[in-house]
């Protein structure tokens, strides 16, 4: 099976990198770049998945989210940043790395540019790759970000 050209551009994140390199050498490692559980949980927190799973259902949810917590979220945000949100056009992800990759998937077109912070989150670059001919620039906050932006152009 031929696979997309884009899947060339993408390279092991750097966390990944040091992860491998620190569990060669034997050291002890907690990846917290994962939901990983890695400690049991509370008697009351495992009491309180059982009582949940008995009394609500267990099937996913509105892909969009459920009508009620969007609406909580548009009137959040009236409230705490005066911004007019209709709950029906808040949409609600699994994170913030979904909720980036739909940004991006929103608004950019061929031939558009992607600024990043340098350093940057690893999956914010990632997901900029993912993109065919967008390029991807990286600024660094000690400097004048519009001047490095239109020094470009």
């Amino acid at each position: 099976m031929k696979t997309a050209a884009r899947i060339n551009r993408l390279e092991e994140p750097p966390h990944r990198r040091i992860l491998k390199e620190a569990q060669s050498r034997r050291s002890i490692v907690m990846n917290l770049s994962v939901g990983d559980i890695f400690v049991e949980p509370h008697p009351l927190v495992k009491e309180a998945v059982r009582k949940a799973s008995e009394e609500s259902s267990l099937t996913y949810p509105p892909v969009e989210g459920f009508n009620e917590l969007r609406s909580l979220i548009a009137e959040y945000l009236k409230e705490s940043r005066g911004l007019e949100v209709r709950g029906e056009n808040v949409l609600v992800t699994a994170g913030a790395s979904e909720a980036f990759l739909i940004a991006l998937m929103t608004v950019l077109d061929a031939g558009d540019t992607i600024i990043l912070p340098d350093p940057t989150y690893p999956q914010h670059s990632l997901a900029a790759n993912l993109f065919d001919n967008v390029r991807t620039d990286y600024y660094n906050q000690d400097s004048n970000v519009s001047e490095q932006v239109a020094g470009k152009n």
